[in-house]
């Protein structure tokens, strides 16, 4: 009974840490860019990075001998060094099989960026300018775009929340920009992501592995044919050195 609530609570763990989301959030807001980690809701800044204490001096260590290392490694590279290396293919795999590997799993990684999804998607613009054609064609140009582009995203990734907003100045000159997103992924999402990696690979290597099976048995049999073939012209030759020339005569009449 303790056996089972035991693995009932490893269970319960696992599927716990596979629930937590990770990932990233990155803004540009007021002209400083800002660079934050996420795990389970709770965002760690990693830039700007946040002023600490002075640190205090650290101790001047004293340098240390590395010259009999330096002398086994370079012994060690020497030896090495004399052995002839292998060529050839990882596990036996052919040209063909090992591209056909590759390009599965690339094909795979295609898809691992929608399993994302975007918890936060913000963009302000303002386009400004004097010169009132021009900064309405950049607008407009900025609002067909969007249009395009955002039902993609809809499309492609789970959208949390959205706050896209679009202006025009013809007073100034200058521009404005906000942009900011939030990124995350499940922890079990990533695992199963790689065992799939995982399982196509051990696919195609077992493929690989089952063709080298039958080619090694197909060169065993025309290996054992051609022994046969051999003995049984040594018999014959040995047979022919037994019979005597009369004998021959009167076989040939």
């Amino acid at each position: 009974m303790v056996g089972w609530i035991i693995l009932g609570v490893i269970v319960l763990i696992l599927v716990g840490i596979n629930l937590i989301r990770i990932g990233v959030d990155v803004s540009y807001e007021g002209g400083e860019f800002s660079l934050s980690a996420k795990v389970a809701g709770v965002l760690l800044q990693l830039l700007p990075k946040q002023d600490k204490d002075e640190e205090k001096p650290k101790k001047e260590k004293k340098p240390k001998k590395k010259k009999k290392k330096k002398e086994k490694k370079e012994e060690k590279s020497g030896e090495t060094s004399d052995k002839p290396k292998k060529k050839g293919l990882p596990l036996g795999m052919t040209k063909e099989e090992l591209f056909d590997l590759v390009k599965a799993i690339l094909h795979h990684f295609a898809r691992f960026p929608r399993r994302f999804r975007i918890d936060r998607f913000k963009l302000h613009a303002l386009i400004a300018g004097q010169d009132p054609y021009n900064t309405a064609m950049a607008y407009g140009y900025l609002n067909e775009a969007l249009s395009i582009l955002l039902p993609l995203a809809r499309q492609g990734f789970t959208v949390k929340k959205s706050d896209v907003h679009t202006d025009v100045d013809f007073t100034t000159d200058q521009f404005a920009l906000d942009f900011g997103m939030g990124l995350s992924i499940r922890i079990g999402q990533i695992v199963g992501f790689l065992l799939q990696v995982m399982f196509i690979g051990a696919r195609h290597v077992l493929k690989s592995k089952l063709r080298q099976k039958k080619e090694a048995k197909a060169a065993a049999k025309s290996a054992s044919a051609v022994q046969k073939q051999d003995s049984e012209h040594i018999e014959n030759t040995e047979n022919d050195k037994d019979i005597t020339p009369e004998e021959r005569m009167d076989s040939h009449g």
